[in-house]
């Protein structure tokens, strides 16, 4: 910590349209904080019980959720409403959400090294999705001290976003009210969102051959690895195509040296923004797998899933003009993307809540090199408020 004192100069940092000022040392402190709190997915007790008491402090009720039962994990969603007795009739609610765990190893020591803000190990930073957090959290504390007007609001913290989005699939939707929303939790430059999201489907493709003694009698045996290893290269789709992502990410198979394999599991996945082209996957792997299972003698079993749809939302919907106008007053440049990574905003869409995904500008994230700049974080959080502020205005 001494270091960050050494390093920041304690001046203030100034939006240019001087609304409101930010304070370098204690926006970054509390950043650190922040990072340094141990919170794999389903391990997030830790930063759940550390917001629940800086909420509280706050002045705000909040209440944890029981998705901690449904997903086995230690904690649940954490929901903060703020209501504006203003707007609390006639005026809508929006959603903000960030969600709180990291992938591992988590940080453990971070350090703000030439204006940007590192892990001090060969660890991840967690800047995914801890720039979000830290956003709604200074969002709260300028409501809280009457700093800026707010609309009402439902504030969310999200738990378990890295292992497949289970924080906002298992959230109770029926509780919740809100008309549009904004999901905090994108490697997107600050100031662009995501209005456009793909869908994602997940596949296993289980080769059957036979075993067989490799030595004994290899002519009874059907390789399983042989098999998956021909289908891989006949199935001979791109890594990336016409926006459409295919990988197989994981094989299994096999059991020891001397015993021809009976079978081989192939993991993947495959995201795109159109349908068509999923289909169009699907198809040629389960065409090929049948070609070359024919050919060896051997049978496969081809499952999906989908993981979640696609979204995409036009310039009149109500959560892109608010981010048009907040970044215009945050005078930072403004761009709607297609980003191809998913995120909780896919599920809020589904779930007929209207959201974009917000860029907060951290880099090289679920990786040691993981790093965030200092002025992209504050303005990150200058965003957010403008955000909080124009949507209290509609």
């Amino acid at each position: 910590m001494k270091q960050l004192f050494q390093l920041m100069t304690g001046m203030k940092h100034k939006p240019s349209n001087g609304a409101f000022m930010i304070d370098n040392k204690k926006n970054i402190s509390q950043f650190l904080e922040l990072t340094s709190i141990y919170s794999i997915s389903l391990q997030e007790r830790q930063i759940i019980d550390y917001l629940k008491n800086r909420i509280t402090k706050l002045g705000f009720d909040c209440y944890e959720d029981n998705t901690s039962k449904r997903i086995k994990g230690e904690a649940g969603n954490l929901i903060c409403e703020v209501v504006n007795s203003k707007k609390r009739d006639n005026g809508e609610s929006f959603l903000m959400a960030a969600h709180v765990d990291t992938v591992t190893p988590s940080c453990e020591n971070p350090k703000v090294i030439n204006g940007r803000i590192v892990s001090g190990s060969d660890r991840i930073l967690g800047a995914d999705d801890r720039v979000g957090v830290m956003v709604l959290l200074q969002i709260l504390e300028r409501i809280a001290h009457k700093k800026i007007d707010f609309p009402n609001l439902e504030i969310i913290f999200l738990v378990a976003e890295e292992i497949g989005l289970k924080g906002s699939k298992n959230l109770d939707y029926d509780q919740i009210s809100a008309s549009y929303g904004f999901n905090f939790d994108c490697s997107a430059k600050v100031g662009q969102a995501v209005v456009t999201a793909p869908a994602k489907l997940n596949f296993e493709l289980s080769v059957i051959g036979h075993e067989s003694h490799s030595a004994v009698a290899p002519e009874k045996g059907i390789s399983a690895i042989s098999m998956a290893s021909e289908i891989i290269s006949k199935i001979d789709l791109p890594s990336k195509k016409n926006d459409t992502i295919f990988n197989v990410g994981k094989i299994c198979g096999g059991k020891k040296n001397n015993i021809i394999p009976g079978e081989v599991l192939l993991n993947g996945e495959i995201r795109s923004f159109k349908n068509e082209m999923i289909n169009a996957y699907l198809n040629r792997i389960e065409t090929v797998s049948r070609k070359v299972s024919a050919k060896y003698g051997g049978e496969f079993n081809f499952t999906h899933s989908l993981d979640y749809n696609s979204f995409k939302l036009d310039e009149s919907s109500k959560p892109v003009k608010i981010m048009q106008k907040a970044a215009k007053q945050a005078g930072i440049s403004y761009e709607a993307i297609k980003y191809l990574a998913g995120s909780d905003a896919n599920i809020f869409n589904e779930n007929g809540i209207p959201s974009i995904n917000i860029g907060l500008g951290y880099m090289n994230n679920h990786s040691s090199e993981e790093y965030i700049e200092i002025e992209d974080l504050l303005n990150a959080i200058n965003l957010g408020i403008k955000i909080t502020q124009i949507a209290a205005s509609k």
